[in-house]
């Protein structure tokens, strides 16, 4: 009976989080094969611990250390970053280059913490489970990242962002 909740549970879990993940890695990686292999991989893993409780914080922090391993094997973790596709609302093609530039240019802290809010669409909440943060602290955290960004994008290009306004 035991093995058969934790099946049940798994199932559930598998079911609800796996575009999460499968969206993570494929942001991450920039390889929909890459990325299919790693979500894999998360739910293995998850698979040989579904007897504890598994949250959205543990995959996401077993997600993180699946990319990490691939970045190590493949030697990829410098030029990772620049295959990260651009949200969805930015329109020209230079937008979306000056913001990849600019957040690489950013602390890690922050470039993560953008990355989970807007690329991965994590609530506040489920950003402070996996950071171990407040939920308040995250918008804390998430607004200096955003003045940070705002600040790399305006002085790669005054003109432009004046023109913004």
């Amino acid at each position: 009976m035991r093995d058969e909740d934790a099946a049940a549970r798994f199932g559930a879990l598998y079911r609800e989080y796996y575009p999460l993940i499968l969206t993570t890695c494929t942001r991450r990686l920039g390889s929909r094969a890459a990325a299919e292999d790693a979500t894999h991989e998360v739910f293995r893993i998850a698979w040989q611990h579904s007897e504890e409780e598994l949250t959205i914080a543990w995959l996401y922090a077993t997600a993180r250390n699946v990319i990490g391993n691939e970045y190590r094997r493949t030697g990829r973790s410098d030029s990772a970053h620049a295959r990260i596709e651009p949200p969805d609302d930015v329109q020209d093609p230079t937008d979306a280059l000056d913001v990849r530039a600019a957040m690489s240019t950013l602390k890690p802290a922050d470039r993560e913490l953008l990355y989970m809010a807007y690329w991965e669409g994590l609530s506040a909440q489920e950003i402070g489970s996996i950071t171990g943060v407040s939920a308040p602290a995250v918008w804390v955290r998430l607004t200096r990242a955003r003045d940070a960004l705002r600040k790399t994008l305006q002085a790669a290009s005054p003109s432009e962002a004046a023109r913004r306004g």
